[in-house]
């Protein structure tokens, strides 16, 4: 029962609240820039829905697995990025509007791409084909909610109170965001491992490789490919977040979903995936932005 309050209620109001403080560091302008000159979003939706998609079945083909973990690991390549790879775009100063942006687009794209990709994974290892619909008005509500109204009512107090006082939270709110998403999927975590996938850790140790293998091939993918397209550094770092690390919620819920997959199994890579890939993204991440110029950190 609290489990379900966490994952259904809780856990969703921190993330619009992480929003919200992340929309405070923003002004509509950063907006009307990246739609006025879309190269970094389109190359970047690109890579999310093509890119990274096709490292996963390379991943999948060459990996010793089941067909249904095989399809699992492109499952967790067909989905979004979500608030976690917004929150660290936030942390290290890359272009946290173009994350946004990348993050609520691609949400919507994939309640159509998601079926597609999975429907090919499922007919390439196992030879088969399922009705998979995601829920179009849900999908667009959840993003609305949680990512977009958020987001432009944290612009909207950071025009009324003033960018002085704004950039004083700013301090405390680097450590508050990130405190708050920890300890609400923790408490999220803990209060649903009735209910969780079941698995031995050294059953399944195998699979740690080709997950991280996704995330750190997927950042790559997105850092130097956006740096041959010769986007600035600090948008090469926001694709790169972006590209490699994806909604694992999401994924999971495709996959055990008695309307979808239906399948434990297929869940586990996004399980085993989610374990790490927030540490990992941040520390590849942080090599990246040594690399950006302070004049850009600033702006």
């Amino acid at each position: 029962m609290l489990g379900e309050l966490l994952a259904t209620y809780i856990l969703p109001l921190v993330l619009a609240f992480i929003m919200l403080g992340m929309g405070l560091s923003l002004t509509f302008n950063d907006f009307k820039r990246i739609i006025a000159y879309p190269k970094s979003m389109l190359l970047g939706l690109s890579l999310q829905m093509l890119g990274l998609p096709l490292l996963a079945f390379l991943l999948a083909w060459v990996a010793p697995f089941s067909p249904a973990i095989k399809v699992g690991i492109v499952l967790v390549a067909a989905c979004p990025g979500g608030a976690v790879s917004n929150l660290i775009t936030y942390l290290l100063q890359g272009n946290l509007a173009l994350s946004i942006l990348l993050t609520s687009v691609n949400s919507l794209l994939t309640i159509f791409t998601i079926p597609s990709i999975v429907n090919l994974a499922l007919w390439v290892f196992m030879g088969d084909r399922c009705e998979l619909n995601l829920p179009f008005w849900n999908t667009f509500l959840q993003i609305l909610l949680i990512t977009v109204v958020p987001a432009v009512l944290g612009i909207y107090v950071r025009y009324r109170v003033g960018k002085r006082r704004v950039e004083r939270w700013q301090g405390w709110l680097k450590y508050i965001l990130p405190s708050l998403l920890g300890i609400a999927m923790v408490l999220t975590i803990y209060f649903n491992q009735d209910n969780s996938l079941s698995f031995h850790w050294y059953d399944y140790l195998a699979i740690v490789p080709f997950m991280l293998g996704l995330n750190i091939g997927g950042m790559l993918l997105g850092y130097y490919v956006s740096r041959a397209a010769g986007l600035k550094q600090k948008n090469c770092l926001t694709i790169a977040i972006e590209v490699g690390l994806q909604n694992t919620g999401l994924a999971i819920t495709v996959a055990t979903s008695a309307t979808m997959l239906n399948s434990l199994e297929a869940a586990i890579p996004a399980s085993i995936y989610a374990l790490f890939t927030f540490f990992s993204t941040i520390a590849l991440a942080l090599f990246f932005r040594e690399r950006l110029p302070r004049r850009e950190l600033r702006q």
